[in-house]
Order: structure tokens, then sequence, then C-alpha cells
């Protein structure tokens, strides 16, 4: 009796590690798709603002100041 109890410990005990390391790599599946998109959406929000920052320039509509303050507020 006392062995089959120790073998159905030792069962539970690795189906835990099982499920457990399951949903770790679940999560850290989730998490680095969520911060890819993160990392993507900043990415092409800068690169918009770099190309209409260019664009301007050419175009010579921004004045000095307000270039330095795009400047600041991407630094940020």
């Amino acid at each position: 009796m006392k062995n089959k109890y120790n073998k159905n410990k030792e069962f539970y005990r690795e189906l835990l590690f099982v499920v457990a390391g399951l949903s770790f790599f679940l999560i850290f599946i989730f998490f680095t798709r969520f911060v890819i998109n993160v990392i993507a959406m900043v990415g092409v929000v800068a690169f918009i603002i770099s190309i209409r920052k260019t664009v301007f320039e050419q175009i010579g509509l921004i004045p000095t100041y307000l270039k330095q303050f795009g400047v600041f507020l991407i630094s940020l």
C-alpha cells in the first residue's frame, strides 16, 4: 500500500513539473510576442515621424525651434 502511494506521489510531482513547464512556455511565448509587437509599433511610428520630418525639412515648412522640439520628443 505504501509503495503504491509513493508511486502516485512521484507521478503527480512529475505531472506538476510538466504542467508548470508548459504554462511557463506559453506565458513566455505570449510575452515575447507582445514585446515584439510593441517594438514593431514603436519602430513604425518612429519611421513615419522620420519620413514626415525629412519631407517637411525638404519643403522647408518646419522652423528650427519646432525641429528641436520634435528631436526632444523623439529622444524621450
